[in-house]
């Protein structure tokens, strides 16, 4: 048991609770970092701690081969930035430390392909490109930082692997990330921006996390992206897949800012963070390219079609609701 133990944190996230799954279906010991206790039929050994607090969960690397670090705070709100950082870059700085003090031999990053844009052609997202990151997100720029301390990590002995993948599907709430995009499609949506996004679906992700254990594929980054569809596809096949009608307009820079406002005033009444202001229209406006040759080679993934992904979503969710 020793030389599969896992400490996971972020397990109860879109992305995390696939790589829980799959990494127990494969006979792991997983040991799952909480904020909270709750009931679970999981075979994972709650951990009740805080990633901002190193004392809380520490013994427990006690015998732990491999840290994933899924946990992460996703916000493109100005007035999440202090805790943006605290959470992206030192908890992983803390994870981090702790991992060196207790002789973890394995750690494995979830990160983003926001933080691959490092060519001078800053509509690339590349997993071979050198040089500066340009970030089009606070966010993006916390989990650069993170990077590099995974990566001073490694400096000190660490087997490390990062993963960067590009915007994730998945079976959860559509409260949670990436699956707000498709509440927001269900409630109406008018208008798509015109830029592109690269997408992948979570238990694919899963399996590569678990392709990286057994073939100790580390000191390695690789950039994650099934298919790279524009808005416009990506918001329109959601919606023929909930029966909806077509989303036919597209935004413009000042349509985009008037609908910021208004997602702004309405998120304020309903307690709930926005989805449109400056960061998100200027990645959604970006007509990004991806390339991530390297994974491809190394990797060889097996992706699932993105467009089935999205119906069995929507299916399920649809479903669900009956």
């Amino acid at each position: 048991m020793g030389n599969k133990s896992i400490f996971l944190t972020g397990a109860s996230g879109l992305l995390g609770k696939e790589i829980l799954s799959q990494l127990l279906a494969s006979n792991f010991y997983v040991k799952q970092l909480t904020r909270k206790p709750r009931g679970t039929t999981s075979a994972a050994q709650l951990i009740v701690g805080d990633l901002l607090d190193p004392v809380s969960y520490e013994l427990a690397l006690e015998g732990v081969e491999t840290i994933i670090h899924c946990a992460a705070m996703i916000s493109y709100n100005s007035k999440d930035r202090k805790q943006l950082y605290r959470v992206n870059v030192e908890g992983t700085r803390s994870l981090i430390n702790a991992a060196l003090f207790y002789g973890i031999k394995n750690f494995i990053f979830i990160s983003s392909a926001a933080t691959m844009v490092r060519s001078a052609d800053e509509l690339l997202v590349s997993d071979q490109a050198v040089g500066q990151p340009v970030f089009r997100s606070y966010y993006a720029e916390t989990k650069y930082l993170a990077e590099l301390e995974v990566w001073r990590g490694a400096a000190e002995g660490l087997n490390v692997c990062i993963l960067n993948p590009s915007l994730i599907l998945g079976d959860a709430s559509w409260d949670q990330s990436s699956m707000q995009l498709f509440q927001r499609v269900k409630t109406g949506l008018s208008f798509y921006p015109p830029g592109n996004v690269g997408l992948i679906a979570a238990d694919d992700i899963a399996r590569i996390v678990l392709k990286v254990l057994n073939e100790n594929l580390w000191n390695k980054q690789f950039l994650l992206n099934a298919e790279s569809w524009t808005y416009q596809r990506f918001l329109n096949a959601i919606a023929e897949s909930l029966d909806q009608a077509p989303i036919n307009k597209k935004a413009n820079k000042l349509t985009a800012q008037l609908l910021a406002f208004f997602d702004g005033l309405a998120s304020r009444v309903i307690n709930k963070k926005s989805l449109i202001n400056q960061e998100t229209i200027r990645t959604s406006f970006s007509k990004l390219t991806y390339k991530d040759e390297l994974s491809r080679t190394i990797l060889q993934p097996e992706y699932q079609p993105i467009q089935e992904r999205i119906y069995k979503i929507c299916r399920k969710s649809t479903l669900d609701s009956k």
